[in-house]
Order: C-alpha cells, then sequence, then structure tokens
C-alpha cells in the first residue's frame, strides 16, 4: 500500500488530517445512505407484493379455489410454482428499480 493511501489522524482529536473532520462523522456517511437504501427497496418490495397479491387474488383466486377442491396434488404443486415465480420476479425487478433508484451508483 503506498504511504499516501493511507489515511492520516491527530491522535489527539481523531481528526483526519485531510479533510478536519471526526472519524466518525466519516463513517456515519456510507451507514446513512445504505440504510436510507435499504428502506426505499424496502418499501418498494412492500408495493410490489400487495400489488402482486391482488392480482393472483383477482385473476387466480377463482382457479385456485377449484383446483383445491378438486385436486390438491396439482394445486399444491401450482403453489409452490407460484411462490417461486413471485419470488424470482419481484428480486428481478426490484434490482431493476433499485438500479435505476441510484442511477447505477454502489
Amino acid at each position: 500500500m503506498h504511504p499516501s493511501a493511507i489515511r492520516k489522524t491527530d491522535d489527539v482529536t481523531g481528526r483526519n488530517a485531510q479533510t478536519s473532520a471526526p472519524q466518525s462523522e466519516l463513517m456515519k456517511e456510507p451507514i446513512i445512505k445504505t440504510a436510507r437504501y435499504l428502506l426505499v427497496e424496502l418499501a418498494m418490495y412492500a408495493v410490489l407484493a400487495v400489488i402482486y397479491f391482488a392480482l393472483v387474488l383477482r385473476f387466480l383466486g377463482p382457479w385456485l379455489d377449484g383446483l383445491f377442491l378438486q385436486q390438491r396434488t396439482y394445486y399444491v404443486v401450482v403453489c409452490i410454482l407460484t411462490m417461486v415465480g413471485q419470488a424470482i420476479a419481484l428480486e428481478r425487478l426490484l434490482a431493476a428499480l433499485s438500479y435505476l433508484v441510484r442511477r447505477g451508483k454502489k
């Protein structure tokens, strides 16, 4: 590691020698930004999950009810496939929306 890459701090004040800001403040910025992105993603996922649930109930509800009453084995398989499809689809959609929110920045 190059010596200029190492941050120099004043041992007495704990401040960065280059910016004169306390190290704790420098560490808080990424944590706050990460927490903000996490809350935004959680809110987006909650909205998408509610929309998905309403659409499944609206369009697949009667068919799933009939399948439950007549052929439970097929009902179980269809429900498992629906859950797996939901997980994959919502994760992909959320990843794309998160990318747009962050504008490609990590």
